[in-house]
């Protein structure tokens, strides 16, 4: 199994589309007062990843649940989304008034805007080990009593759970009005289920 970095332990571990070229929004900063309230930077994390992993990253409604977790507005990335099968959170590394935390993703491969699922990398065969690196920072806003945990990094792409992935991909493969998009989604959701069935 080959590991990689993107970007760039008690550890937890997860296991296991509206189409990502649609709804290319912006993640607005209006805030949800106490959403993230009280919250250490490794819970920040570990909320943004459930929500993420459930495909929440897909739809403007998710986005908006999202956006207390961030420091600022950010455009999200959905030309790739990331299938996983599990992923670790590593302990926070807190350094005054920010942290850095990393995630470890076991990415089954990647499906692209037309839903074909595609290796991770070139050459590869298999799931591979994906890390992504996560900076926080202590802010206020207006209206709040005190300093909030938040995330700086940049909105990475979607990284969905294979069982998720195959109930949205489910969905396309009857609904989507494009035939090559339906006959894909049908594909890609054939291969998850026989190479990566649900636990």
């Amino acid at each position: 199994m080959m590991t990689t970095s993107l970007v760039g332990l008690r550890m937890t571990t997860v296991k296991c589309l509206v189409p990502p070229i649609v709804c290319l929004c912006t993640i607005s900063l209006a805030w949800s007062p106490g959403r993230t309230e009280d919250l250490s930077p490794r819970q920040v994390v570990e909320k943004f990843c459930t929500m993420d992993s459930q495909g929440r990253q897909l739809s403007p409604e998710g986005l908006a649940e999202m956006t207390p977790l961030f420091l600022r507005s950010t455009t999200p990335n959905r030309t790739t989304i990331y299938v996983v099968r599990d992923y670790v959170i590593s302990n926070a590394l807190v350094r005054g008034h920010a942290a850095d935390i990393f995630v470890e993703y076991t990415v089954i491969g990647k499906v692209d805007s037309h839903f074909r699922l595609r290796p991770i990398a070139p050459d590869t065969r298999g799931p591979m080990k994906v890390r992504v690196d996560y900076h926080l920072v202590e802010s206020q806003r207006a209206g709040e009593g005190g300093l909030r945990w938040r995330i700086q990094s940049p909105l990475h792409a979607p990284h969905v759970l294979a069982d998720v992935m195959i109930q949205r991909l489910s969905q396309l493969s009857d609904t989507d009005p494009d035939a090559g998009n339906r006959k894909a989604a049908a594909a890609t959701v054939a291969a998850l289920r026989r190479d990566h069935p649900p636990n």
